[in-house]
């Protein structure tokens, strides 16, 4: 299945329409100043209603909240590509206006909808149909899909967010070309520490702390921070590798998805960043390796086995330090015909064959799918290996993703369970419990699932509406 020749007049039609936007014929300096202090006072605020949630426990869930950030994010960062793209330092001294932001940091986050959708529907993952009256675009995402696992949808969206990357990655790994792990959380470490030393504090009102009786509490508040580039390499280089590039670039437009790839803004003469995100790239390793992906994909692919050979010495590792201890084969190769496991894990009557995926955390709906191929083929290569009586259970494991729905539905089915490596020395310690709590943290439950489609989803981009719809066309 492919996109239509009307769906790409539609989009064509948007992206002129994004082009023509008055915004644009103002200073592009005065723009990205102000998409800035939109990031700093909207993370302010969720930081504060997340607070506010935990202590007076207002009925607000945290990640919700978290992930209605997330999407702002989203939103404010094609704002911020868009600005580079179309705008000049010769335009007008503004201001802007807010409600004129705000909507097109509204546009980011429906277009980013819309990019993920048309890669969708060109691999025949969805279908796109428009209609002129009333003027819409439905992206039917195929009842097979999602409508016997809304719980599961539901699930993922509140708890995916706090999926964080189990570390394989040493400082002498040259991730890029230019800079090794190493230098990345130097550059990052110095980074976070300045902008902390800058932050400004949340406090909790005194009328609030008087009536729940409770002392300060504060966290600290996320401040856009100027920060000095580096005069020497290989600092420099990671420095500028944190940066949105100054001049438009194609490839950066549709590669780059994720604001915390390149939090750094370049500003007139001046570099910008938020300090709560300096904070968040020295903690993960997440958007490290998602950054040197994307800028020197031959150079990452280069030390990507490493990461696969530390995963399996961690399995190896944990199976062996129980007490009643496992026999453990790696990277066992079969014959007739060739097949090789990861790892055979053998004690008593029990035994597991366990499929390693190293992969990044998905920020977007196209890398759900892309990072879902990779762990079905593991389920599937899993099941083969079940299949020839080499194991009595199989597992894929991988350092962040468990998969969502798609692949989960596959995984009931072969009777193959996908967890992480947070979960190894569980799985160790007690296979059968470990099992269960892992479909349990995937959301997938065995009784009483609602069997019900997701509701249709709208968003508004430039008159016209965009659907998802949970049904086939």
């Amino acid at each position: 299945m492919s996109v239509s020749s009307e769906v790409r007049d539609v989009e064509n039609e948007i992206d002129s329409k994004i082009q023509s936007l008055q915004i644009w014929k103002t200073k592009r300096s005065v723009i990205l100043r102000a998409l800035m202090e939109f990031c700093e006072e909207y993370t302010t605020m969720v930081h504060k209603g997340a607070l506010d949630s935990k202590l007076f426990e207002s009925g607000s869930e945290v990640l919700p909240i978290l992930q209605h950030e997330q999407t702002k994010r989203t939103g404010a960062f094609w704002a911020l590509k868009w600005t580079i793209e179309f705008s000049t330092e010769d335009g007008s001294d503004g201001p802007i206006k807010p409600k004129e932001l705000r909507e097109i940091i509204r546009i980011g986050e429906a277009y980013d909808v819309l990019v993920d959708a048309l890669k969708l529907a060109e691999i025949g993952d969805i279908a796109i149909e428009v209609s002129q009256n009333p003027k819409e675009i439905v992206c039917y995402e195929g009842a097979d899909l999602t409508g016997l696992d809304s719980d599961i949808v539901t699930h993922q969206q509140l708890h995916g967010l706090l999926n964080t990357q189990v570390s394989l990655t040493r400082n002498s790994d040259q991730l890029t070309s230019r800079w090794k792990a190493g230098d990345y959380r130097r550059v990052t470490r110095k980074l976070s520490q300045s902008a902390t030393e800058l932050e400004d504090e949340i406090g909790i009102k005194p009328e609030y702390r008087r009536a729940f009786g409770i002392g300060d509490v504060s966290v600290p508040k996320p401040t856009l921070v100027t920060l000095r580039r580096p005069r020497y390499k290989p600092d420099k280089h990671v420095f500028d590798s944190l940066t949105i590039p100054f001049e438009f670039s194609e490839p950066f437009k549709w590669n780059a998805r994720s604001f915390l790839e390149t939090p750094i803004v370049r500003i007139a003469s001046q570099y910008y960043a938020l300090s709560s995100d300096l904070k968040t790239i020295d903690t993960y390793d997440d958007y490290m390796l998602r950054l040197a992906a994307r800028e020197d994909p031959n150079q990452y692919n280069r030390v990507s086995g490493l990461r696969e050979d530390r995963m399996i010495d961690k399995c190896k590792f944990a199976f062996g330090e129980q007490a009643d201890s496992w026999v453990i084969r790696r990277k066992v190769e079969l014959e007739n015909p060739e097949q090789e496991v990861d790892i055979i894990a053998e004690r008593h009557d029990a035994s597991l064959a366990i499929e390693l995926k190293s992969t990044l955390r998905p920020e977007t709906l196209w890398e759900v799918h892309k990072r879902n191929l990779d762990i079905k083929k593991g389920v599937s290569q899993i099941k083969s290996i079940i299949e020839r009586g080499v194991a009595r259970t199989g597992l894929v494991i991988t350092d962040v993703y468990r998969g969502d729905f798609r692949c989960w539905d596959e995984a009931l089915r072969r009777d193959v369970t996908i967890g992480t490596l947070h979960e190894i020395e569980e799985l160790a310690q007690d296979p059968d419990n470990a099992i269960q709590a892992m479909k349990e943290k995937a959301g997938v439950k065995t009784e009483g699932r609602s069997g019900q489609r997701l509701p249709d989803r709208n968003a508004e981009i430039l008159g016209w509406t965009l659907r998802l719809v949970d049904s086939e066309p």
